[in-house]
């Protein structure tokens, strides 16, 4: 239940607040964006506690990057965007492999090339605004508008 969106033109990456979890949606203003202890930007949607991710990738860089392995480890639904400084992005992700939560986790690590991406529930949406020149927090706005698991406020964070 969330949105986030990023652009190398703007260097900014944007969220909606709105969380979730297995009762159903909370409006409460949920903190979505995080800059991590190697100066990099991180976007996250998933597991209302994901510290655990957080703490891996706050170790990586670009030339070392954690496993699929050490993601699975961490056994936490997460997708999340993480943008270093030097404004490579990569899409993180830790999923279940079935439909319950009992057998194998996997994770991946995916660089992204493109000068915009955006994930969660209302990606179409960002994605649509910012290929008409949007930036992200305007193209988190417009998600918000349009798909009613996303919420304002956006937080948005700039690249140094």
């Amino acid at each position: 239940m969330t949105v986030i969106a990023y652009s190398s033109k703007h260097r900014i990456i944007a969220a909606d607040s709105r969380c979730s979890d297995a009762s159903g949606m909370h409006l409460t203003n949920c903190k979505k964006i995080f800059t991590l202890r190697n100066g990099a930007l991180l976007g996250t949607a998933g597991d209302s506690d994901d510290r655990d991710v957080r703490e891996l990738l706050s170790k990586a860089s670009p030339r070392k990057l954690p496993s699929r392995a050490a993601l699975a480890e961490i056994k936490s639904r997460f997708e999340g965007l993480l943008v270093f400084p030097s404004g490579l992005v990569y899409l993180i992700t830790v999923w279940h492999l079935e439909h319950q939560s009992a057998g194998e986790w996997a994770g991946s690590v995916d660089a992204i090339t493109d000068s915009i991406v955006a994930v969660g529930c209302g990606f179409a949406f960002a994605y649509g605004a910012m290929e008409v020149g949007a930036d992200p927090i305007k193209a988190v706005r417009a998600a918000c508008r349009r798909d009613t698991a996303c919420a304002l406020p956006v937080q948005w964070e700039r690249l140094p």
